[in-house]
């Protein structure tokens, strides 16, 4: 396969990703009370040990496939690990 080809698959692959992706949305849908630090991963391992149960301390539901999105969204939490614990401490004195 050529660059432009494995790009492509790249960008399709972060695209099909990030719909799904349970930290992401845990950060866009935030509520009063929800944890912050490693929420992702938090909310895939909900998905799992409690299939078709809504998370009581989540605004979202778990991703339809969290096992498949357990492993990216641990990795994006490490990543933004930082600016979570910033967010949560700087929400545990405003709220």
């Amino acid at each position: 396969m050529g660059s432009a080809k494995w790009m492509l698959l790249w960008v399709l692959m972060l695209v099909l990703m990030t719909t799904g992706c349970a930290s992401i949305s845990t950060f866009d849908q935030r509520q009063r009370g929800q944890p912050l630090i490693f929420s992702g991963t938090r909310l895939n391992v909900h998905g799992i040990c409690y299939p078709g149960q809504t998370p009581k301390h989540f605004a979202v539901q778990p991703p339809a496939y969290p096992w498949l999105d357990l492993a990216p969204s641990a990795v994006l939490d490490v990543l933004v690990l930082p600016v979570t614990v910033a967010g949560a401490a700087y929400f545990s004195v405003t709220e």
